[in-house]
Protein backbone atom coordinates (compact mmCIF):
# COMPACT_ATOMS: atom_id res chain seq x y z
CA UNK A 1 0.00 0.00 0.00
CA UNK A 2 1.42 3.31 -0.85
CA UNK A 3 1.27 6.48 1.45
CA UNK A 4 -1.68 8.16 -0.65
CA UNK A 5 -3.80 5.30 -0.15
CA UNK A 6 -2.98 4.55 3.47
CA UNK A 7 -3.29 8.51 3.43
CA UNK A 8 -7.45 7.51 2.44
CA UNK A 9 -7.54 4.63 4.42
CA UNK A 10 -6.62 6.72 7.99
CA UNK A 11 -9.64 7.68 10.72
CA UNK A 12 -8.39 11.08 10.88
CA UNK A 13 -8.81 11.65 6.92
CA UNK A 14 -11.50 13.98 5.87
CA UNK A 15 -12.60 11.93 2.97
CA UNK A 16 -12.26 8.46 4.93
CA UNK A 17 -14.67 10.19 7.75
CA UNK A 18 -17.20 11.29 5.22
CA UNK A 19 -17.65 8.11 3.14
CA UNK A 20 -17.93 6.33 6.21
CA UNK A 21 -20.97 8.63 6.92
CA UNK A 22 -22.20 8.09 3.45
CA UNK A 23 -22.11 4.36 4.19
CA UNK A 24 -23.93 4.28 6.97
CA UNK A 25 -26.51 6.81 5.03
CA UNK A 26 -27.09 4.15 2.89
CA UNK A 27 -26.78 1.10 5.65
CA UNK A 28 -29.97 2.85 7.61
CA UNK A 29 -31.46 3.92 4.05
CA UNK A 30 -31.31 0.23 3.02
CA UNK A 31 -33.03 -0.82 6.12
CA UNK A 32 -36.03 1.69 5.47
CA UNK A 33 -36.26 0.38 1.74
CA UNK A 34 -36.61 -3.12 2.82
CA UNK A 35 -39.51 -2.36 5.20
CA UNK A 36 -41.27 0.16 3.91
CA UNK A 37 -40.32 0.50 0.47
CA UNK A 38 -37.95 2.86 -1.21
CA UNK A 39 -40.52 4.87 -2.98
CA UNK A 40 -42.61 4.95 0.53
CA UNK A 41 -39.53 6.29 1.96
CA UNK A 42 -38.89 9.99 2.68
CA UNK A 43 -35.42 10.99 3.38
CA UNK A 44 -36.56 12.98 6.66
CA UNK A 45 -37.12 9.26 7.31
CA UNK A 46 -33.33 7.94 7.26
CA UNK A 47 -32.28 11.33 8.58
CA UNK A 48 -34.30 11.10 11.74
CA UNK A 49 -33.07 7.45 12.39
CA UNK A 50 -29.49 8.58 12.28
CA UNK A 51 -30.24 11.88 14.21
CA UNK A 52 -29.61 14.14 11.71
CA UNK A 53 -31.53 17.23 9.65
CA UNK A 54 -32.80 16.70 6.41
CA UNK A 55 -30.01 19.25 4.98
CA UNK A 56 -27.21 17.18 6.47
CA UNK A 57 -28.13 14.26 4.05
CA UNK A 58 -27.90 16.35 0.90
CA UNK A 59 -23.65 16.56 1.74
CA UNK A 60 -23.65 13.02 0.52
CA UNK A 61 -26.73 12.32 -1.72
CA UNK A 62 -28.17 14.74 -4.10
CA UNK A 63 -31.67 13.76 -4.38
CA UNK A 64 -34.04 10.91 -3.31
CA UNK A 65 -33.54 8.90 -6.57
CA UNK A 66 -29.56 10.01 -6.03
CA UNK A 67 -29.74 8.04 -2.53
CA UNK A 68 -32.06 5.16 -4.18
CA UNK A 69 -29.24 4.79 -7.00
CA UNK A 70 -26.49 4.83 -4.43
CA UNK A 71 -27.89 2.24 -2.00
CA UNK A 72 -28.72 -0.21 -4.86
CA UNK A 73 -25.78 -0.17 -6.10
CA UNK A 74 -24.06 -0.69 -2.79
CA UNK A 75 -26.34 -3.98 -2.57
CA UNK A 76 -24.91 -4.71 -6.41
CA UNK A 77 -21.57 -4.69 -4.75
CA UNK A 78 -22.53 -6.90 -2.25
CA UNK A 79 -24.33 -9.65 -4.30
CA UNK A 80 -21.24 -9.49 -6.48
CA UNK A 81 -18.89 -10.01 -3.28
CA UNK A 82 -21.14 -12.63 -1.77
CA UNK A 83 -20.72 -14.66 -5.65
CA UNK A 84 -17.46 -13.97 -5.92
CA UNK A 85 -16.86 -15.88 -2.82
CA UNK A 86 -18.92 -18.63 -3.38
CA UNK A 87 -17.34 -19.52 -6.83
CA UNK A 88 -13.38 -19.12 -5.04
CA UNK A 89 -14.77 -21.40 -2.47
CA UNK A 90 -16.88 -23.54 -4.14
CA UNK A 91 -15.25 -26.48 -6.50
CA UNK A 92 -18.46 -28.01 -8.10
CA UNK A 93 -21.69 -26.15 -9.21
CA UNK A 94 -23.75 -27.38 -6.33
CA UNK A 95 -20.80 -26.17 -3.86
CA UNK A 96 -20.69 -22.87 -5.05
CA UNK A 97 -24.20 -22.77 -5.37
CA UNK A 98 -24.22 -23.93 -1.48
CA UNK A 99 -21.48 -21.04 -0.85
CA UNK A 100 -23.42 -18.77 -1.68
CA UNK A 101 -26.64 -19.48 0.20
CA UNK A 102 -24.60 -19.78 2.85
CA UNK A 103 -22.98 -16.50 2.73
CA UNK A 104 -25.75 -14.56 2.37
CA UNK A 105 -27.04 -16.35 5.45
CA UNK A 106 -23.94 -15.18 7.08
CA UNK A 107 -24.31 -11.68 6.33
CA UNK A 108 -27.88 -10.97 7.21
CA UNK A 109 -26.83 -12.63 10.76
CA UNK A 110 -24.18 -9.79 10.40
CA UNK A 111 -26.56 -7.34 10.14
CA UNK A 112 -28.71 -8.66 12.81
CA UNK A 113 -25.82 -8.27 15.48
CA UNK A 114 -24.83 -4.88 14.38
CA UNK A 115 -21.35 -5.97 12.46
CA UNK A 116 -21.72 -4.85 8.87
CA UNK A 117 -23.85 -2.57 7.00
CA UNK A 118 -27.27 -3.35 5.77
CA UNK A 119 -28.02 -3.76 1.85
CA UNK A 120 -31.36 -3.16 0.35
CA UNK A 121 -32.82 -6.54 -2.04
CA UNK A 122 -33.45 -4.37 -5.30
CA UNK A 123 -37.35 -4.89 -5.75
CA UNK A 124 -37.71 -1.46 -7.08
CA UNK A 125 -35.14 -1.44 -9.91
CA UNK A 126 -38.39 -0.07 -12.19
CA UNK A 127 -38.81 2.87 -9.98
CA UNK A 128 -35.16 3.96 -10.60
CA UNK A 129 -34.11 7.16 -13.44
CA UNK A 130 -33.40 5.60 -17.15
CA UNK A 131 -29.69 5.72 -17.26
CA UNK A 132 -29.66 4.56 -13.39
CA UNK A 133 -32.30 1.97 -14.08
CA UNK A 134 -30.26 0.60 -16.65
CA UNK A 135 -26.99 0.37 -15.10
CA UNK A 136 -28.60 -1.21 -12.04
CA UNK A 137 -30.91 -3.83 -14.06
CA UNK A 138 -27.45 -4.47 -16.05
CA UNK A 139 -25.25 -5.57 -12.70
CA UNK A 140 -28.77 -7.31 -11.29
CA UNK A 141 -29.16 -9.47 -14.36
CA UNK A 142 -24.84 -10.05 -14.26
CA UNK A 143 -25.51 -11.72 -11.08
CA UNK A 144 -28.27 -13.78 -12.21
CA UNK A 145 -25.86 -15.31 -14.48
CA UNK A 146 -23.76 -16.22 -12.19
CA UNK A 147 -26.14 -18.24 -10.72
CA UNK A 148 -27.03 -19.67 -13.70
CA UNK A 149 -23.71 -20.35 -13.98
CA UNK A 150 -23.51 -22.15 -10.99
CA UNK A 151 -26.19 -24.64 -11.83
CA UNK A 152 -24.93 -25.31 -15.36
CA UNK A 153 -22.20 -26.22 -14.00
CA UNK A 154 -23.44 -28.29 -11.24
CA UNK A 155 -25.31 -30.54 -14.52
CA UNK A 156 -21.94 -30.78 -16.09
CA UNK A 157 -19.98 -32.16 -13.01
CA UNK A 158 -23.34 -34.14 -12.18
CA UNK A 159 -23.25 -32.47 -8.76
CA UNK A 160 -26.85 -31.58 -9.63
CA UNK A 161 -29.35 -33.19 -11.34
CA UNK A 162 -30.47 -32.65 -14.96
CA UNK A 163 -32.89 -29.23 -14.88
CA UNK A 164 -34.18 -26.41 -16.74
CA UNK A 165 -31.50 -23.65 -15.89
CA UNK A 166 -33.47 -20.73 -15.87
CA UNK A 167 -36.61 -22.25 -13.83
CA UNK A 168 -34.22 -23.40 -11.43
CA UNK A 169 -32.33 -19.97 -11.66
CA UNK A 170 -35.14 -18.14 -10.96
CA UNK A 171 -36.16 -19.44 -8.19
CA UNK A 172 -32.75 -19.79 -5.87
CA UNK A 173 -32.01 -16.84 -6.55
CA UNK A 174 -34.95 -14.95 -5.57
CA UNK A 175 -35.43 -16.78 -2.88
CA UNK A 176 -32.00 -16.02 -1.29
CA UNK A 177 -32.85 -12.56 -1.80
CA UNK A 178 -36.03 -12.98 0.06
CA UNK A 179 -35.31 -14.47 3.15
CA UNK A 180 -34.74 -10.95 4.93
CA UNK A 181 -38.74 -10.75 4.54
CA UNK A 182 -38.72 -13.28 7.44
CA UNK A 183 -34.67 -13.88 8.33
CA UNK A 184 -35.18 -10.59 10.95
CA UNK A 185 -37.56 -12.14 12.75
CA UNK A 186 -35.09 -15.26 13.83
CA UNK A 187 -32.48 -14.93 17.10
CA UNK A 188 -29.34 -14.26 15.06
CA UNK A 189 -28.10 -17.68 17.13
CA UNK A 190 -30.68 -19.28 14.79
CA UNK A 191 -29.29 -17.82 11.28
CA UNK A 192 -27.01 -21.27 11.03
CA UNK A 193 -29.90 -23.56 11.24
CA UNK A 194 -31.73 -21.81 9.41
CA UNK A 195 -28.86 -22.19 6.34
CA UNK A 196 -29.18 -25.43 7.26
CA UNK A 197 -32.43 -26.05 6.71
CA UNK A 198 -32.60 -24.00 3.82
CA UNK A 199 -30.03 -25.51 1.57
CA UNK A 200 -31.41 -29.01 2.47
CA UNK A 201 -34.55 -28.27 1.08
CA UNK A 202 -32.96 -26.63 -2.58
CA UNK A 203 -30.29 -29.90 -2.35
CA UNK A 204 -33.36 -32.78 -1.37
CA UNK A 205 -37.01 -31.03 -1.71
CA UNK A 206 -39.35 -31.65 1.06
CA UNK A 207 -41.31 -34.66 -0.74
CA UNK A 208 -40.21 -37.90 1.10
CA UNK A 209 -40.17 -40.37 -2.11
CA UNK A 210 -37.20 -38.05 -3.21
CA UNK A 211 -39.62 -37.55 -6.55
CA UNK A 212 -41.70 -34.41 -7.87
CA UNK A 213 -44.67 -37.24 -8.73
CA UNK A 214 -47.37 -34.53 -9.17
CA UNK A 215 -50.60 -35.70 -10.32
CA UNK A 216 -51.11 -33.21 -12.70
CA UNK A 217 -52.77 -33.55 -15.92
CA UNK A 218 -51.02 -32.21 -18.83
CA UNK A 219 -51.91 -29.55 -21.30
CA UNK A 220 -50.41 -26.63 -23.17
CA UNK A 221 -50.89 -22.98 -21.67
CA UNK A 222 -54.03 -21.78 -21.52
CA UNK A 223 -56.08 -19.83 -19.28
CA UNK A 224 -56.74 -20.89 -16.03
CA UNK A 225 -59.83 -22.83 -16.62
CA UNK A 226 -60.20 -25.05 -12.83
CA UNK A 227 -59.47 -21.91 -10.95
CA UNK A 228 -62.47 -19.52 -10.76
CA UNK A 229 -62.42 -16.16 -9.91
CA UNK A 230 -63.76 -15.20 -7.02
CA UNK A 231 -67.51 -14.93 -6.87
CA UNK A 232 -67.89 -12.03 -4.80
CA UNK A 233 -66.33 -9.64 -7.78
CA UNK A 234 -68.02 -8.56 -10.23
CA UNK A 235 -66.10 -9.64 -13.72
CA UNK A 236 -65.63 -6.41 -14.35
CA UNK A 237 -63.66 -6.13 -11.24
CA UNK A 238 -62.11 -9.20 -11.77
CA UNK A 239 -61.02 -7.30 -15.26
CA UNK A 240 -59.21 -4.66 -13.58
CA UNK A 241 -58.09 -6.72 -10.77
CA UNK A 242 -56.07 -8.77 -13.40
CA UNK A 243 -54.96 -6.07 -15.78
CA UNK A 244 -53.89 -3.87 -12.85
CA UNK A 245 -51.73 -6.49 -11.41
CA UNK A 246 -50.13 -7.53 -14.08
CA UNK A 247 -49.11 -3.65 -14.94
CA UNK A 248 -48.26 -3.10 -11.38
CA UNK A 249 -46.03 -6.17 -11.57
CA UNK A 250 -44.31 -5.20 -14.66
CA UNK A 251 -43.73 -1.61 -14.05
CA UNK A 252 -43.95 -0.87 -10.27
CA UNK A 253 -46.53 1.61 -8.10
CA UNK A 254 -44.87 4.41 -9.44
CA UNK A 255 -44.51 4.14 -12.89
CA UNK A 256 -48.41 2.70 -13.57
CA UNK A 257 -51.04 5.22 -14.82
CA UNK A 258 -54.91 4.10 -14.17
CA UNK A 259 -55.62 5.48 -17.81
CA UNK A 260 -53.12 2.67 -19.30
CA UNK A 261 -55.22 0.25 -17.72
CA UNK A 262 -58.78 1.72 -18.56
CA UNK A 263 -56.78 1.60 -21.93
CA UNK A 264 -55.67 -1.73 -22.21
CA UNK A 265 -59.31 -2.86 -20.60
CA UNK A 266 -61.02 -0.87 -23.55
CA UNK A 267 -62.86 1.03 -20.96
CA UNK A 268 -63.77 5.04 -20.46
CA UNK A 269 -62.30 6.39 -17.96
CA UNK A 270 -65.56 7.33 -16.36
CA UNK A 271 -66.27 3.32 -16.14
CA UNK A 272 -62.92 2.99 -14.91
CA UNK A 273 -63.46 5.36 -11.81
CA UNK A 274 -66.54 4.41 -10.70
CA UNK A 275 -65.44 0.73 -9.78
CA UNK A 276 -61.61 2.11 -8.92
CA UNK A 277 -61.20 5.34 -6.63
CA UNK A 278 -57.57 5.82 -7.10
CA UNK A 279 -54.14 4.01 -7.35
CA UNK A 280 -54.51 2.81 -4.07
CA UNK A 281 -57.72 1.40 -3.86
CA UNK A 282 -56.65 -0.47 -6.94
CA UNK A 283 -53.37 -1.51 -5.42
CA UNK A 284 -55.27 -2.61 -2.46
CA UNK A 285 -58.16 -4.53 -4.27
CA UNK A 286 -55.25 -6.53 -6.87
CA UNK A 287 -53.79 -7.98 -3.02
CA UNK A 288 -57.66 -8.75 -1.75
CA UNK A 289 -58.55 -10.58 -5.37
CA UNK A 290 -54.74 -12.32 -5.04
CA UNK A 291 -55.38 -13.23 -1.96
CA UNK A 292 -58.96 -14.59 -2.29
CA UNK A 293 -57.90 -16.84 -4.76
CA UNK A 294 -55.03 -18.08 -2.63
CA UNK A 295 -57.01 -19.26 0.44
CA UNK A 296 -59.99 -20.52 -2.05
CA UNK A 297 -57.20 -22.87 -4.01
CA UNK A 298 -55.92 -24.00 -0.44
CA UNK A 299 -59.48 -24.94 0.58
CA UNK A 300 -60.19 -26.36 -2.23
CA UNK A 301 -56.90 -28.82 -2.33
CA UNK A 302 -57.82 -29.61 1.12
CA UNK A 303 -60.88 -30.49 0.53
CA UNK A 304 -59.93 -33.51 -2.25
CA UNK A 305 -58.67 -35.84 0.13
CA UNK A 306 -54.70 -37.75 -0.51
CA UNK A 307 -51.88 -36.89 1.83
CA UNK A 308 -50.38 -33.68 3.31
CA UNK A 309 -47.76 -33.98 -0.43
CA UNK A 310 -50.63 -34.20 -2.80
CA UNK A 311 -52.58 -31.22 -0.88
CA UNK A 312 -49.57 -29.33 -1.05
CA UNK A 313 -49.15 -29.74 -5.05
CA UNK A 314 -52.28 -30.02 -5.88
CA UNK A 315 -52.46 -26.13 -4.81
CA UNK A 316 -49.26 -25.41 -6.24
CA UNK A 317 -50.37 -26.30 -9.61
CA UNK A 318 -53.54 -24.59 -9.49
CA UNK A 319 -51.58 -21.53 -8.71
CA UNK A 320 -49.26 -21.72 -11.10
CA UNK A 321 -51.28 -22.18 -14.10
CA UNK A 322 -53.09 -19.04 -12.43
CA UNK A 323 -49.75 -16.98 -12.92
CA UNK A 324 -48.97 -18.50 -15.90
CA UNK A 325 -52.77 -18.40 -17.75
CA UNK A 326 -55.21 -15.76 -18.56
CA UNK A 327 -56.44 -15.64 -15.17
CA UNK A 328 -53.33 -13.52 -13.50
CA UNK A 329 -50.88 -12.89 -12.35
CA UNK A 330 -51.64 -12.90 -8.55
CA UNK A 331 -50.01 -8.94 -7.60
CA UNK A 332 -46.20 -9.74 -6.35
CA UNK A 333 -45.65 -9.01 -2.94
CA UNK A 334 -42.67 -6.94 -3.46
CA UNK A 335 -45.47 -4.14 -3.65
CA UNK A 336 -46.73 -4.19 -0.13
CA UNK A 337 -44.76 -1.09 0.35
CA UNK A 338 -46.68 0.59 -2.05
CA UNK A 339 -49.70 0.44 0.34
CA UNK A 340 -51.29 2.92 1.90
CA UNK A 341 -50.58 2.74 5.64
CA UNK A 342 -54.86 1.49 6.57
CA UNK A 343 -54.10 -1.38 3.82
CA UNK A 344 -51.16 -2.83 5.01
CA UNK A 345 -51.23 -4.35 8.65
CA UNK A 346 -55.05 -5.95 6.80
CA UNK A 347 -52.99 -7.21 3.79
CA UNK A 348 -50.31 -8.71 5.54
CA UNK A 349 -52.44 -10.42 7.86
CA UNK A 350 -54.14 -12.10 5.22
CA UNK A 351 -50.58 -12.64 3.95
CA UNK A 352 -50.00 -14.23 7.23
CA UNK A 353 -53.31 -16.57 7.18
CA UNK A 354 -52.21 -17.87 3.73
CA UNK A 355 -48.36 -18.65 4.46
CA UNK A 356 -49.84 -20.87 7.78
CA UNK A 357 -52.40 -22.31 5.32
CA UNK A 358 -49.23 -24.39 3.66
CA UNK A 359 -47.42 -24.62 6.62
CA UNK A 360 -50.40 -26.41 8.07
CA UNK A 361 -50.34 -28.28 4.64
CA UNK A 362 -46.56 -29.52 5.39
CA UNK A 363 -46.83 -30.46 8.87
CA UNK A 364 -50.10 -33.16 7.72
CA UNK A 365 -47.72 -34.41 4.95
CA UNK A 366 -45.01 -34.27 8.18
CA UNK A 367 -47.30 -36.44 9.90
CA UNK A 368 -48.70 -38.53 7.33
CA UNK A 369 -44.66 -39.39 5.99
CA UNK A 370 -45.56 -37.68 2.31
CA UNK A 371 -42.88 -35.02 3.38
CA UNK A 372 -39.90 -35.22 5.31
CA UNK A 373 -38.88 -33.76 8.61
CA UNK A 374 -38.30 -30.05 7.42
CA UNK A 375 -38.36 -26.98 9.14
CA UNK A 376 -42.52 -26.05 8.23
CA UNK A 377 -42.09 -22.74 9.02
CA UNK A 378 -39.13 -22.29 6.66
CA UNK A 379 -40.42 -24.68 4.22
CA UNK A 380 -43.96 -22.37 3.97
CA UNK A 381 -41.67 -19.45 3.77
CA UNK A 382 -39.88 -20.60 0.41
CA UNK A 383 -43.28 -21.67 -0.54
CA UNK A 384 -45.09 -18.38 -0.63
CA UNK A 385 -42.30 -17.06 -2.27
CA UNK A 386 -41.43 -19.55 -4.95
CA UNK A 387 -45.29 -19.43 -5.91
CA UNK A 388 -44.63 -15.08 -6.08
CA UNK A 389 -41.48 -15.67 -7.93
CA UNK A 390 -43.13 -17.70 -10.76
CA UNK A 391 -45.03 -14.60 -11.88
CA UNK A 392 -41.41 -14.04 -13.73
CA UNK A 393 -41.48 -16.91 -15.40
CA UNK A 394 -43.52 -16.22 -18.49
CA UNK A 395 -41.51 -13.11 -18.75
CA UNK A 396 -38.28 -15.06 -19.20
CA UNK A 397 -39.30 -17.86 -21.20
CA UNK A 398 -41.89 -19.11 -22.83
CA UNK A 399 -44.54 -21.29 -21.62
CA UNK A 400 -45.30 -24.34 -23.69
CA UNK A 401 -46.73 -27.44 -21.81
CA UNK A 402 -48.17 -26.08 -18.25
CA UNK A 403 -47.77 -28.80 -16.31
CA UNK A 404 -44.41 -29.73 -17.51
CA UNK A 405 -43.22 -26.00 -16.73
CA UNK A 406 -44.97 -26.35 -13.40
CA UNK A 407 -42.90 -29.56 -12.52
CA UNK A 408 -39.55 -27.71 -13.52
CA UNK A 409 -39.92 -24.86 -11.70
CA UNK A 410 -41.05 -26.06 -8.18
CA UNK A 411 -38.86 -29.51 -8.90
CA UNK A 412 -36.28 -27.72 -6.37
CA UNK A 413 -39.20 -27.58 -4.19
CA UNK A 414 -40.37 -30.97 -3.85
CA UNK A 415 -37.62 -33.48 -5.31
CA UNK A 416 -34.49 -31.01 -4.85
CA UNK A 417 -31.68 -29.94 -7.00
CA UNK A 418 -28.86 -32.34 -5.74
CA UNK A 419 -27.62 -35.32 -7.76
CA UNK A 420 -27.10 -37.59 -4.88
CA UNK A 421 -28.55 -39.52 -2.54
CA UNK A 422 -29.49 -37.46 1.17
Amino acid sequence: MNRKEKQLESPFNKSFLREQKRRAILSEAAGLFNVHGARATRLSDVAEALDLNKASLYYYIKSKDDLIYQTYEASCDTLEGLLKRADTLGKTGSEKLVWFIRSYFEAWQAIMLGERPQFAILTEIRALKPAHRKHVAARYKASFGRIKNFIQLGIQDNSLRRCQETDAALAIFGLVQMTVLWLPGLDPADTDRAADDFIDIVLHGIAADGSVGMPLPSGKNSRADDSKPNPQRSSRQEAFCRVGSAFFNRKGFKATFLDDIAHELAVTKGAFYYSVKDKDDLLHQCFERSLALMTATQEHSGSCGGSGLEDLQRCVFQLFKVQTGNEGPLIRFNLIPSLSAPHKNKILAGIERVSDGFGAMIEKGIADGSIRQVDPYIAEQMLMTAIDLSAELPWMREIGDVAEACRSYFGFYFSGLSNTSR
